[in-house]
């Protein structure tokens, strides 16, 4: 079916619609189209824009169909997808479409995507707005004018002619500060544009204009920032996908949120936390030195390999409760937390030990604790609170520790809090009994 929006009409897209693979979309005559948040809409025939079309955060238009297809008019899309191989998109001429959240359009090898303007020699402009995620691949692209946003990384594709900010091919990328402090300006750049996915490696040296975000970013190169030089978040959130050699300072400004999914060295280098939020959430097992940095909030999000911290940090918050994870520590390294949070998986939990079977690392906590689920070996917390492991194992060498037995609510047969069924193991806890209610349950005692 054809889908139109006309004689100022105004149609919403929203998680009550059902039906939402169309062919043409036609907006018209005074019509208004607004894509709601996260949603999505899939075109199988030509887009056509002659009036006012609104993507919220997330909203996704996704041409679909081996046939080829027309993007008529001027739209602000927040998502704009095509991964069908060998389809042709017929862009037209002088028209401006824009990405605010992400580009993705993956064909394959053979079958390349074919990105063309309705009137061959004349531009079709496309904007990749600051921060926009990228995943463009086997495409062959013509006639596309890139220059105003950030420019387009395309991999195992074609530059076939005519096109501006398109790259296809990535490279070692360097901050010179020419054009000031904005990480946005391309003038600031060695290559004469900003960083792109596609990019190996980004170079940070000491120059008189630190770089300073000026959106959300995630970076998929290689991050060196060299002694002297400051990457300043100012309030963004940034994302490292690859490795970090920071030698240099990362000042946080508030509350960012830093995502570290790779190895990380902090060895000679700063961090500034400031209210920020440190997350270690890599894919596969990750290596950090941390340098005795100290920390706002540190989270654990990596559940798919062994995480090593291999010297010591300060942090006034600790967390790890995704589940099963392995954690290393440095050997006679010390940790110093205020508030710490661990809670594994019954029958699976957050294994900690030292890089060395046999010789501890030290874990000193002086606020609050709260830990469950954990199997503990070598690790020595004298400096620190007693802590007290709820069904927790003691893998043995540990000082300070509390691995005794505790009765857990699960409020599984009432709030009552006298009946036997709602603790584990069964019974209610005595006036000598260890408890524990940690909002892991189904009802709340009374």
């Amino acid at each position: 079916a054809h889908f139109q929006v006309i004689n100022i009409a105004s149609a919403l897209i929203s998680s009550n619609v059902t039906d939402t693979t169309v062919g043409n979309v036609i907006i018209r005559n005074g019509g208004r189209l607004k894509l709601d948040d996260t949603q999505s809409l899939t075109v199988n025939g030509d887009w056509t824009n002659g009036a006012t079309f609104l993507a919220d955060p997330g909203s996704v238009i996704a041409f679909a169909g081996t046939n080829a297809a027309t993007v008529r008019g001027s739209s602000a899309f927040a998502n704009l997808v095509c991964v069908v191989p060998g389809k042709r998109l017929d862009f037209q001429a002088n028209s401006t479409n824009s990405v605010s959240d992400g580009l993705t359009l993956m064909g394959s090898s053979g079958n390349l995507i074919d990105l063309n303007s309705t009137a061959g020699g004349t531009y079709w402009y496309l904007t990749a707005l600051a921060g926009a995620t990228q995943n463009v691949s086997y495409v062959a692209v013509e006639d596309s004018n890139a220059s105003g946003g950030d420019g387009i990384g395309a991999a195992s594709s074609s530059n076939v002619a005519h096109n501006v900010n398109w790259f296809f091919g990535g490279a070692t990328i360097t901050w010179t500060g020419s054009a000031g402090t904005n990480w946005g300006a391309a003038g600031s750049w060695d290559l004469g544009r900003v960083p792109f996915d596609l990019d190996t490696n980004i170079v940070i040296p000491d120059v008189a204009n630190d770089p300073t975000l000026d959106t959300n970013r995630a970076l998929n190169a290689t991050v060196r920032v060299y002694p002297g030089a400051v990457l300043n978040l100012d309030g963004h959130n940034l994302t490292f996908n690859s490795n970090v050699v920071m030698q240099g300072t990362l000042a946080a400004q508030g509350f960012e949120t830093v995502t570290f999914r790779r190895d990380t060295d902090f060895g000679g280098g700063l961090f500034s936390a400031a209210s920020s939020t440190v997350a270690i959430a890599g894919a596969a097992a990750q290596r950090l030195n941390l340098n005795g940095q100290t920390f706002r909030t540190l989270r654990v999000q990596n559940t798919a390999g062994t995480i090593t911290f291999t010297n010591g940090f300060q942090a006034q918050e600790f967390n790890c409760s995704t589940g099963p994870v392995q954690l290393v520590f440095g050997a006679s390294s010390t940790y110093e937390v205020t508030n710490l949070w661990l809670y594994g998986v019954s029958n699976n939990p957050i294994a900690m030990q030292s890089t060395t079977n046999g010789q501890r690392w030290n874990l000193n906590v002086r606020g609050w604790h709260h830990v469950r689920y954990a199997d503990v070996k070598d690790s020595d917390a004298s400096g620190g609170e007693e802590l007290y492991a709820v069904d927790s194992n003691n893998g043995g060498n540990n000082s300070n520790w509390v691995f005794d037995a505790w009765a857990a609510w699960n409020g599984s047969a009432s709030s009552d809090f006298a009946a036997p069924a709602n603790w584990t193991p069964a019974g209610a806890p005595g006036p000598a009994t260890l408890a524990v209610v940690d909002g892991n349950y189904l009802n709340a005692p009374t």
